[in-house]
């Protein structure tokens, strides 16, 4: 986990955590992920945050860092947003295709790599929690990607830290 600067407080937080209202101008909501029924243990609330991952470029040893949005957020994953790539190599609903930028990062790959997300809380704090890739669904209409992703391994800091976001921030409904 980074830390910047100073510790986490609810009035930092408070800087960049929003309710979902739009993702790079554009509506985005749960509405647009299928309806599937619960499996989880830990129940996804809708919170909003910004946050960014890091991709390996063609480019030897260059990484593009990409913007993103959460959608929903538990202790033990998250469903983010993001503009797709504008040239999808694989697509696969539900699931990741082998051609698929997200795929060495994929859950059911055998020799699946971590993904750091990170969460900008505030200007100066932010927290990075590696993650493995679940699933992707994409919005052609609206040249958004939704991605589910499991958090790899959480510290007992990052646990706390998103119990608080989605205490504070997230939209029980």
């Amino acid at each position: 986990m980074k830390l910047l600067k100073h510790p986490f407080t609810d009035e930092d937080v408070c800087l960049k955590c929003m309710t979902v209202s739009g993702f790079f101008s554009r509506e985005i909501s749960q509405d647009a992920l299928p309806e599937r029924r619960e499996r989880r243990g830990n129940i996804r609330i809708p919170v909003s945050i910004m946050m960014e991952f890091d991709i390996p470029s063609s480019k030897k040893g260059a990484v593009v860092t990409n913007p993103a949005l959460s959608v929903n957020l538990s202790t033990a994953g998250i469903c983010f947003a993001w503009e797709h790539c504008a040239a999808c190599a694989g697509y696969t609903e539900g699931s990741v295709h082998p051609d698929c930028m997200f795929y060495p990062y994929y859950i059911h790959n055998d020799s699946a790599k971590e993904l750091g997300l990170t969460f900008n809380l505030t200007q100066d704090y932010s927290m990075e929690i590696p993650c493995r890739i679940v699933y992707t669904i994409q919005e052609k209409e609206m040249d958004i990607e939704y991605v589910g992703a499991c958090f790899s391994k959480v510290s007992e800091e990052e646990r706390l830290m998103l119990e608080i976001i989605i205490h504070k921030y997230g939209k029980l409904s």
